[in-house]
C-alpha cells in the first residue's frame, strides 16, 4: 500500500476528522484536531524511509514552543525496514489515532527548577498515561503561572 493509499485509508477510517496534509520530505505528515481537544492539535509524521513515526501535540496559543510528543515506532537502521516493518508501523499509527481521536486527551505541564515536563493521558473510565517528556532548561516552553497547567 502506497502512502497516498494509506492516507486515504486513515481518512476513511476516521471520517469525523479533517486531516490536513503538510508538505514535507517525510513519508507522511498529517495535522488534525479532535473533538475533545480545545487548546491544541496533533501532527503525525513518518520520517523518510519509515524509520521513525512521531505524534506531536501543537499548542494553539504557542505553536512554535516545545510541547508534548511521542515516538510511536523507531527503527535505528533503514536497512531493517521492510514490508513487514511498514505494515506494523501502519497498524500502530491506526491504533494511536484510534486513542487520540476517540478519547478525551489531556496534557499536563509541570514547571520544576531546571526542567519542564509534559505528561499526556487519555480517559477510559480513568486517566491512563500515554507518555511523558522532560525538557531541561534551554528550550522554548509555554509560559504558565504557577507550577502546573492542564491542557485539554
Amino acid at each position: 500500500m502506497k502512502n497516498i493509499e494509506f492516507i486515504r485509508l486513515i481518512k476513511l477510517k476516521f471520517p469525523e476528522i479533517e486531516f490536513k496534509e503538510i508538505e514535507s520530505n517525510d513519508e507522511i505528515c498529517l495535522e488534525f484536531r479532535t473533538l475533545y481537544c480545545k487548546s491544541f492539535k496533533f501532527r503525525i509524521w513518518v520520517e523518510s524511509l519509515w524509520t521513525t513515526t512521531n505524534l506531536l501535540a501543537i499548542l494553539d496559543s504557542e505553536p512554535d514552543s516545545y510541547f508534548w510528543y511521542d515516538e510511536i515506532m523507531f527503527n535505528p537502521s533503514s536497512n531493517d525496514v521492510d514490508d513487514e516493518w511498514i505494515d506494523e508501523t501502519k497498524l500502530e499509527i491506526i491504533r494511536a489515532l484510534d486513542i487520540f481521536i476517540k478519547r478525551p486527551i489531556r496534557i499536563t505541564q509541570r514547571k520544576k527548577w531546571f526542567a519542564t515536563s509534559f505528561k499526556c493521558e487519555y480517559y477510559d473510565n480513568k486517566w491512563i498515561d500515554i507518555g511523558k517528556r522532560i525538557l531541561f532548561s534551554g528550550g522554548r516552553v509555554p509560559k504558565i503561572s504557577g507550577r502546573k497547567k492542564i491542557y485539554d
